[in-house]
């Protein structure tokens, strides 16, 4: 324990030495030469630049002139109101399109529709089963109509559109009986 106390004492007496200091100043190797001069940052735009993809232009040949009448309301209307307005009339299953009340649209697109179409209004997609009156089931609200077996000799699953329907039950037997109605 004494020598580590002299060791540490003898270091912190020893005396300073100076760096090494450069015999000739300047000596240095440009590491510039050789190279192209630097060309300088642009100078900055005075005027803000045009948005792109955020405006639809007032006369947009791709939609029916009741769509551009209802775009053409909404966008007053989100003016006037200062709120967002959805325009229903180019709403999709996977999209929708908002006037803002700077006049810009916003559109939002799904890849899987999150509404459909039931009784000429909007409704969320709801995959809950329900019994329909001949026994069958179906999805509440679908983007595709398709009606599964309540039992007995009909096809396990119906897709409505383009008639395509899955194979019923296979060879001698039947698919497993309709269950009971449920309670009223």
């Amino acid at each position: 324990m004494v020598t580590a106390a002299v060791s540490a004492l003898s270091l912190s007496l020893a005396p300073a030495v100076p760096a090494a200091a450069d015999a000739n100043p300047g000596s240095v190797i440009d590491v510039s030469a050789g190279q192209p001069a630097l060309t300088p940052a642009p100078k900055q735009q005075t005027q803000e630049p045009e948005p792109t993809g955020s405006l639809r232009p007032a006369d947009d040949g791709e939609l029916t002139a009741a769509q551009q009448t209802a775009l053409t309301s909404a966008q007053k209307q989100a003016a006037t109101t200062g709120e967002p307005v959805r325009v229903d009339a180019l709403t999709t299953e996977t999209a929708t399109t908002t006037a803002n009340p700077s006049g810009t649209l916003t559109y939002d697109s799904s890849l899987l529709p999150v509404r459909v179409r039931k009784d000429h209004r909007w409704v969320p997609v709801d995959a809950t089963l329900q019994r329909n009156a001949d026994g069958t089931f179906s999805p509440k609200a679908a983007a595709e109509p398709l009606t599964f077996s309540g039992g007995g000799t009909s096809p396990l699953a119906t897709m409505a559109r383009d008639k395509a329907s899955l194979a019923p039950c296979p060879g001698p037997r039947r698919c497993p009986p309709r269950a009971p109605p449920a309670p009223a």
